[in-house]
């Protein structure tokens, strides 16, 4: 039997995430979050994070801000920022596992994903980068 892994980004959101945390309960299936470190500092994002790994879904990093790709940042040292402040927030709901998903601007897998800088720190940091194999671009009509 094939194994897929279910992910889902840009979140926590107020409106969406207990939705997307109900039909995966009502149909018994975990999925791996992939969260931005700035919507769950406080309030109501911590709350649903913390939601997302007491009903044993995986908790992983998706930079702080989710702005700009790191391979088109101005200073490359941001990057490492971006990924240590966000996993600082995430770390007592994350995996054991440190799981990262950058930020693609718009789906692109090539130089503009990440820089030197976040490549070796997410090494020496011992991250598994997590990338795509399927952009479906709902985005563009979220309707």
């Amino acid at each position: 039997m094939a194994k897929i892994t279910l992910t889902f980004d840009n979140g926590p959101d107020p409106e969406v995430t207990p939705r997307v945390l109900d039909t995966l309960s009502e149909h018994d299936v975990s999925a791996v979050f992939f969260v931005i470190g700035s919507k769950v500092e406080q309030g109501p994002g911590l709350d649903l994070v913390r939601r997302v790994a007491k009903e044993g879904h995986w908790v992983g990093n998706h930079t702080w801000s989710h702005d700009t790709p790191f391979g088109e940042l101005e200073d490359p040292e941001d990057a490492i920022a971006e990924i240590a402040r966000t996993q600082e927030v995430i770390q007592a709901v994350s995996h054991s596992d440190k799981f990262f998903r950058p930020f693609g601007g718009g789906g692109f897998l090539d130089r503009r994903l990440l820089n030197s800088h976040a490549v070796d720190f997410l090494c020496q940091e011992a991250y598994t980068c997590v990338t795509w194999n399927n952009v479906p671009r709902d985005w563009e009509r979220p309707d």
